[in-house]
């Protein structure tokens, strides 16, 4: 995939609301460019989604063709933090599916600080397991942003995301063609 631009992150009138960045890319294997929306939440609207349940804002979601929950890997690897990343990574899960009533689309669950270490392969599969139990798909990819260690490269594992992004969108448009083939 090939960068091709990038508009500047929008400021909204309400310093409380979502902020998007808009980036355009071009695949180097079809030249075809296609755009990624991602979506800026403030904090708070996090933290309610999961202490409170509150999904009233979050709508614009059920538009979306892949969903990133980013979860900070150094809290799954610390013994003393994991339990509480998990429970609340899976509170997040539950919220999602709630809101989006079993048409969700595919989840990638984002693991970030690669560089510090990676979680065990069963702290990961007890969060695709919760997935499935509502009936989502969910995908893990490892990346590092930046990094405080010379075996990982700053960037490591964002063209993976980005690339698991689209093949993400792909499936569910496959999957809405065969539900609306099916109807006919």
């Amino acid at each position: 995939m090939l960068f091709r631009s990038m508009t500047t992150h929008t400021e909204l009138a309400d310093e409380r609301a979502a902020g998007f960045l808009h980036v355009r890319l071009r695949d180097t294997s079809t030249d075809a460019p296609f755009d990624l929306l991602l979506p800026d939440l403030p904090g708070e609207w996090s933290s309610s989604l999961v202490d409170n349940n509150r999904v009233d804002r979050l709508a614009f979601m059920k538009s979306a063709d892949s969903i990133w929950i980013l979860v900070d890997g150094q809290q799954l690897t610390k013994i003393e933090a994991r339990q509480l990343a998990l429970h609340r990574t899976k509170l997040i899960i539950q919220r999602l599916a709630t809101l989006l009533d079993r048409d969700a689309p595919p989840l990638i669950l984002v693991v970030s600080r690669r560089d510090l270490g990676m979680p065990d392969e069963a702290t990961t599969q007890e969060l695709r397991d919760e997935a499935a139990r509502y009936g989502m798909s969910m995908s893990v990819e490892h990346i590092s942003s930046f990094s405080d260690c010379d075996e990982v490269k700053p960037g490591t594992g964002i063209a993976e995301l980005i690339s698991s992004s689209v093949r993400a969108k792909s499936r569910s448009e496959e999957h809405t063609s065969e539900l609306q083939s099916l109807r006919h």
